[in-house]
């Protein structure tokens, strides 16, 4: 298997974070809502980041956690 480098480090200052009421949510820009703030939300929104703004990938042609038939 080949090893594929991704730095999404870079990107992890343009994540929007936010608290309320104790909890903190993490924007999602493809579904254009605040999220739960977890581990695996900072990997995927990072990586939604890398896709975006270093691969140029056009946003609206992104489709965030959809059902597969």
């Amino acid at each position: 298997m080949k090893y594929l480098p991704i730095d999404l480090l870079p990107f992890q200052e343009k994540l929007v974070v936010k608290k309320d009421a104790g909890k903190s949510y993490i924007y999602d820009p493809v579904r254009k809502k605040y999220l739960v703030l977890g581990p695996e939300e900072i990997v995927r929104q990072l990586f939604l980041l890398y896709l975006i703004e270093h691969e140029n990938f056009p946003i609206h042609r992104i489709a965030v956690e959809k059902e597969m038939i």
